[in-house]
């Protein structure tokens, strides 16, 4: 018969013997010499890094346990990142790496998102923000984002220009620094609504739109110029599209339009300048100036007029109209 001091020490034992719980630690990667291609996907309640040329888990973690992910690419070869999160979301923040030898990409795809925030920093360097899961990313040279996402904004913070552009895959389109080397490109997919946020470029910085084709779910393109005076060149856009300046003295040309895209274009305050090119407009465009102060003009082109008020006239050539 145990006595109740035997009892009291059959517990404290057992207390004493009970493992104590893991320590939460990120989960971190260092690529091998010669670059690899990488997963990082989860599994249930693990985060698990995985090879794409074995399908062998080389990394792996309890989620609950996870604080963050570091993966760091080679300098001497190729590395790829795929954050995949067909196998559910998760918050833990994600650092890629590239390293700084080799052609190192990053792709980001699966699940869903309501919003997302793509910045670009630097060369080769930004962060996106897909609802509450923060990617950062160095040393990458082409990044693909083909997460289905409602609303999706791409803000660039170096260089003084951005373009939007045809991808090489069908379905697909790139945004680009116009061959600058300012920041690394992206190309998306299934994106409903998207904006090109130009807010923080400088003075004559210049927004091309050059996409004859389209992105597979886009729904509407959004561009926002800076508080300085911008260059627009409108040269195809396939979708409806916005484009709004600033208090600068903003430069509008559109060379072209898709059916389907009616563009609207809005100066905002300062003198702004219209030019169009009739003959190439197939989808009408709307000039909705909303700037009280300054003097905004309204040219065509290949059949030059005087210039003229832009609001509320209606210019309109072969029963193309800008209104």
């Amino acid at each position: 018969m145990r006595t109740s001091a035997g009892l009291l020490g059959l517990v404290l034992a057992l207390v004493v013997a009970a493992p104590a719980a893991a320590a939460a630690t990120p989960l971190r990667w260092d690529a091998p010499t010669g670059g690899t291609a990488l997963t990082l996907q989860r599994a249930g309640s693990d985060l698990r890094i995985v090879d794409d040329a074995t399908g062998g888990v080389v990394a792996s973690s309890a989620l609950a346990d996870t604080t963050a992910v570091d993966i760091r690419g080679t300098d001497a070869g190729d590395d790829t990142l795929t954050i995949d999160l067909a196998g559910g979301a998760f918050t833990v923040p994600v650092s890629f790496d590239g390293g700084a030898g080799g052609f190192d990409t990053l792709a980001v795809r699966g699940g869903h998102a309501t919003t997302e925030r793509n910045e670009a920093t630097g060369p080769q360097a930004g962060t996106i923000a897909l609802d509450d899961l923060r990617i950062a990313y160095a040393n990458v040279e082409p990044v693909t984002d083909t997460v289905p996402v409602t609303n999706f904004t791409f803000s660039v913070f170096t260089g003084s220009r951005i373009g939007l552009e045809n991808a090489a895959t069908v379905g697909q389109l790139t945004i680009s620094d116009l061959g600058t080397g300012a920041f690394e490109s992206t190309t998306f997919a299934n994106k409903t609504n998207v904006t090109l946020n130009a807010s923080a470029l400088p003075n004559s910085a210049a927004v091309n739109l050059d996409n004859s084709a389209t992105a597979t779910g886009l729904a509407s393109l959004t561009v926002a110029g800076s508080a300085f005076d911008d260059v627009f060149r409108i040269v195809s856009t396939v979708v409806p599209t916005t484009i709004t300046g600033g208090p600068g003295n903003d430069s509008f040309v559109l060379s072209a339009t898709e059916p389907g895209s009616s563009p609207t274009l809005d100066g905002g305050e300062g003198s702004d300048a219209y030019l169009v090119a009739f003959g190439a407009l197939d989808a009408p465009a709307t000039i909705s100036d909303t700037g009280a102060a300054g003097t905004d003009q309204l040219d065509s082109d290949p059949s030059p007029c005087a210039s003229v008020t832009v609001t509320p006239t209606t210019l309109s050539r072969a029963g193309q109209v800008v209104t």
